[in-house]
C-alpha cells in the first residue's frame, strides 16, 4: 500500500525548511511515494518543494486559514494510502519512515494483532528554546512537554497520539469523517485537538491504535509557549474544549456545578498578583480553566 507524508503549515517557512532539511537527512523507504506540503492559509507563501528536488514533494495550498478543514479537502486525493502527519516545526530521526513503513507491514499484512489497527504514533520530545521553571512544566500540555509510552509497542486505545508523529489509513479517517472543522488552528471555536478528536473518531469507528518505540520526533518550543501567560490561555482553551464535550454527553445541567466551581476557584484566587509565583499561577490557572468551562458549556445552547 501506498505511503504518503502529510505536513501542515501556516506562516512558518522558516521552521518549515528546517523541518525538510531533517526529512532530507532521513531514510526514505520505497513505499514512501510523496510528502505532501499543505499551507492553509489567505494567500500561498510556503511553497518550498523546489529548494528539495531530491524529496518526492508536492505542494497543496488551500485558501482558508483552518487547518481541519485544509486535512480534510486533501483527504479524497489521498484515499488508497497510509498517511503520516508531522508538523512544519519538527525534526525527525533518520529511521522514523522506516519505522511507520515496517509498523504498516506488521499490523495491516501480516494481520499481527488483528485487522481493526488503523492508526500508529511514536513518542516525542520537546526542544525548548528557553526551558520553562519545573513547576510551569507540570501544567503546560502534552504538545509542549512531549509524551511516550515506553520502550515497548503495544496496542492502544486512547487518543494518546501527538499530531506531530502520528499516521493513519485514508480509509479509515474517511469512514470516521476525517477531522472535525470546528477544531484546531483557523477555528472561532476550540483551536485545539483536531487530532485527538480525530483518534476518538477512530476508536468510536471500532478501530485500534499502535504504539511505536524508537528515537523520537522533536517538537519546537518557542519561549513564548512556556510562559505562565500561555499556560492560562491554554488552560481556558482546553476547559472550553472539555465544557463543551461534557455538555454534550450530559446536558447543559453541569453549566451550575462549574460555575459554582469557578466561585470558588477565584475566592481562592482573592489577592493574586505576581504570576511567576507558583501559588498565585496555581490559583489563577484554576480561575481560566473553570471559566473556559463554563463558557463552552454555555456555547452548546
Amino acid at each position: 500500500m501506498k505511503i504518503v507524508a502529510v505536513i501542515t503549515t501556516h506562516r512558518r517557512r522558516e521552521l518549515l525548511i528546517r523541518t525538510l532539511k531533517s526529512v532530507q537527512n532521513a531514510k526514505i523507504p520505497p513505499d514512501l511515494q510523496c510528502i505532501y506540503i499543505l499551507e492553509n492559509d489567505t494567500q500561498p507563501c510556503s511553497d518550498v518543494s523546489s529548494e528539495f528536488p531530491d524529496l518526492p514533494t508536492a505542494y497543496r495550498f488551500f485558501p482558508q486559514a483552518n487547518k481541519s478543514r485544509a486535512l480534510n479537502w486533501l483527504l479524497p486525493e489521498l484515499a488508497d494510502s497510509l498517511i503520516v502527519f508531522l508538523d512544519d516545526d519538527v525534526l525527525v530521526p533518520a529511521c522514523l519512515f522506516s519505522r511507520y513503513s515496517d509498523a504498516f507491514q506488521r499490523t495491516l499484512l501480516r494481520r499481527e494483532l488483528g485487522p481493526d489497527i488503523a492508526f500508529w504514533g511514536g513518542a516525542v520530545v520537546p526542544e525548548f528554546e528557553e526551558s520553562p521553571p519545573s513547576w510551569l512544566l507540570r501544567k503546560l500540555p502534552r504538545s509542549v512537554i512531549g509524551w511516550n509510552l515506553g520502550e515497548n509497542s503495544m496496542v492502544v486505545k486512547k487518543p494518546d497520539f501527538l499530531g506531530c508523529n502520528w499516521a493513519v489509513s485514508a480509509e479509515a479517517l474517511l469512514r470516521s469523517q476525517g477531522f472535525d472543522e470546528s477544531r484546531g488552528p483557523g477555528t472561532n471555536t476550540i483551536s485545539i485537538g483536531q487530532e485527538s478528536s480525530a483518534q476518538v473518531r477512530l476508536l468510536h469507528a471500532g478501530y485500534r491504535g499502535f504504539y511505536m518505540p524508537g528515537p523520537p520526533v522533536q517538537h519546537y518550543v518557542p519561549a513564548d509557549r512556556c510562559t505562565p501567560e500561555w499556560a492560562l490561555q491554554r488552560a481556558e482553551k482546553n476547559g472550553r474544549g472539555f465544557g463543551m464535550s461534557y455538555a454534550a454527553r450530559l446536558g447543559k445541567w453541569i453549566y451550575w456545578p462549574a460555575l459554582l466551581r469557578l466561585w470558588w476557584a477565584e475566592v481562592r484566587c482573592s489577592g493574586v498578583a505576581d504570576l511567576s509565583r507558583e501559588q498565585d499561577f496555581l490559583h489563577l490557572y484554576d480561575v481560566r480553566r473553570w471559566s473556559g468551562f463554563a463558557e463552552g458549556v454555555r456555547s452548546m445552547s
